[in-house]
């Protein structure tokens, strides 16, 4: 059996970041990489743009793999939770299932707000060297362009504040409940998502929790043959499964 395959990238993602994967391409029958920013519902709540996609797949192809990084797969996560019976498996790389105490969404609602702002009136150049200096990247250079006028500044800004993950419920317990395979993947450089996913523990047999050699939060583009190697590997589990 093959797959539809949907991929949602991250935050300062473009769809065309998924374009070097030829052999992953290759391993579905369709590969649909989806602009999270585009459409009516793009900057609205985490759940409504999780409805609008599983609205729009349910229209289309069957079966349907879920794959997102980082932003793309909280959004995804949401995608799983509000309809598991349209997708026949998931790829959640770098994902975050939420937070678990109301002071530490309130710290990350507050912290995101300061950088939506920064997004509105900073340099580029600037902004994106305060970006790569996060903790999750590790130090590794985004090998990833990433040109000013490839995106709108406001609307960057507003997913901060719509999708934060402050905003989001912790859906750590309902996507180890689902009845569908998930790889989960983290970089092995990436301290904080690989402490994340070792309290992951996921009902369907077929899901595992993946880390990735030589990557940190980047993986797809830090590790791209182990990334590939992973994906396609599971994908021919759940075919067989």
């Amino acid at each position: 059996m093959t797959y539809s395959l949907y991929a949602l990238h991250g935050f300062l993602g473009l769809p065309s970041d998924w374009q070097g994967f030829k052999a992953l391409q290759s391993h579905c029958k369709e590969f649909f990489p989806i602009d999270i920013f585009q459409g009516p519902l793009a900057i609205e709540t985490l759940e409504a743009w999780a409805q609008s996609l599983n609205a729009s797949v349910a229209k289309k192809h069957k079966p349907a793999v879920l794959m997102g990084y980082s932003l793309g797969a909280r959004l995804g996560m949401h995608a799983l939770v509000d309809e598991p019976t349209l997708w026949s498996g998931a790829i959640l790389i770098s994902g975050n299932p939420g937070l678990s105490q109301e002071i530490e969404k309130q710290r990350r609602l507050e912290a995101d707000a300061i950088w939506a702002q920064h997004f509105r009136e900073d340099p580029w150049e600037l902004l994106m060297e305060k970006w790569d200096s996060q903790s999750v990247f590790a130090g590794v250079k985004c090998e990833l362009e990433r040109r000013e006028e490839n995106y709108l500044r406001t609307q960057l800004a507003e997913s901060l504040v719509h999708w934060s993950l402050g905003a989001q419920q912790n859906l750590q317990a309902s996507l180890q409940d689902l009845s569908l395979p998930i790889l989960w993947i983290v970089g092995e450089k990436d301290q904080k998502y690989r402490q994340l996913a070792q309290n992951l523990i996921f009902k369907h047999p077929l899901s595992q929790v993946l880390v990735i050699p030589q990557a940190a939060h980047r993986v797809p583009w830090e590790n791209a043959n182990a990334f590939e190697h992973s994906v396609n590997n599971f994908l021919e589990n759940i075919s067989k499964g």
